[in-house]
């Protein structure tokens, strides 16, 4: 998988600006299939290495989710250069082309990752439990202000410039659970009226055009460095 990863960045909390000293160096990436996987009947849809928090996503796969807006793969496109690891002419390509991906699927598809946030911190909140988990509702917050990023703007903010500190605050408890809901709730409200000018649904044709040429362009240089 290494030597046929194309594109390698760094995720999570550290691309968000929102890390901690105990958090975990999160690494996502893209890699391209052999040709026994793409022509015959096995199959690979991603590597993981849980040790390490490494996830590597078959080109295919990674596409196919890219296009449906999901905010843990198209994030990954956008990142600051400061934290792409790696990426040969390939992953530079689809970066280069990363705006394909994007279309207003980010109010259904951010909303409801949001949403399984807000969830997970109202069952933590709840009486008898272990008490707040604050870190999902920061994590709540900032799925509904990149959702409204992409919508406004053209593209996702992933690293949180301009609200870390409100973010932190929030993870380290110092926003009340009312007053997380309240914000949750103006958020998802201008997630789902945010006026924007992004298409309907994403450029198939294109993108399906694109993942056809990189993958046989792959391939074909694989088989020219064999010859040799």
């Amino acid at each position: 998988v290494e030597a046929r990863t194309i594109y390698k960045v760094l995720a999570g909390s550290r691309a968000y600006g929102l890390e901690t000293v105990k958090s975990d160096f999160d690494v996502r990436g893209i890699c391209m299939p052999t040709e026994d996987v793409i022509y015959g009947l096995s199959n690979f849809e991603q590597f993981e290495d849980k040790t390490n928090d490494i996830v590597i996503y078959d080109i295919r796969k990674f596409f196919r989710l890219a296009l449906k807006c999901n905010p843990n793969i198209v994030e990954l496109l956008f990142v600051r250069s400061d934290d792409v690891l790696s990426a040969n002419y390939y992953g530079c390509l689809i970066r280069e082309q990363r705006h394909l991906f994007l279309s207003q699927r980010a109010r259904m598809t951010f909303s409801g990752y949001a949403h399984s946030q807000l969830k997970k911190f109202v069952a933590s909140a709840l009486p008898g439990g272990s008490g707040p988990n604050f870190k999902n509702a920061m994590h709540l917050i900032r799925l509904l202000k990149t959702g409204i990023s992409i919508l406004r703007d053209g593209e996702p903010e992933v690293y949180r410039y301009c609200d870390r500190d409100q973010l932190l605050d929030i993870r380290n408890g110092h926003y009340t659970v009312e007053q997380i809901d309240g914000i949750a709730e103006m958020l998802n409200l201008e997630l789902n009226e945010c006026p924007t000018d992004l298409p309907a649904e994403p450029d198939y044709e294109t993108a399906n055009e694109l993942l056809i040429r990189i993958v046989r362009s792959y391939l074909s240089d694989q088989r020219l460095k064999e010859m040799r």
